[in-house]
């Protein structure tokens, strides 16, 4: 009976620590299936307190005058479960006219190693007809 209480109590835990681990910046690379060379992201989670998420990702991309900028969208979350998560831009924050509206969905498996945390998946956008691999490492403070 104690050897059962000890595991429930580090299986507790240890879901504890996943999802608390993911709070604060993540930089990510991702490739494209259709196209050659890497692009970068950036995802914040701020934690609420109700333990939801708020989410924003920040990429490059032209605004409507066809001028690079820095797009952020507000994403929603969703636990699929203890190892997985799925992350959906669901809105452009800023600048609010851009040339092309790719937002996109994220597919993404939770791993830990020596203290470092990796999320790693697929993305796709339905409305550039694109899709490909995407890898988030957390920023450490």
């Amino acid at each position: 009976m104690r050897a059962f209480l000890i595991f429930i109590t580090v299986i507790i835990i240890s879901n504890t620590c996943y999802s608390q681990s993911l709070d604060g910046e993540w930089k990510g690379s991702m490739t494209d299936s259709y196209l050659p060379g890497t692009s970068y992201m950036k995802l914040f989670f701020l934690r609420n307190t109700d333990s939801s998420y708020k989410i924003f990702s920040y990429c490059k991309g032209q605004n409507s005058k066809g001028i690079d900028t820095i797009i952020v969208a507000k994403v929603n979350y969703k636990r699929k479960d203890s190892e997985s998560i799925y992350l959906e831009e669901v809105e452009v924050l800023k600048p609010k006219k851009v040339i092309n509206n790719c937002l996109f969905k994220m597919d993404l498996k939770i791993t830990a190693a020596s203290n470092d945390i990796t999320l790693h998946g697929k993305w796709y956008s339905e409305e550039c007809r694109m899709d490909g691999t995407i890898t988030f490492k957390k920023s450490k403070k």
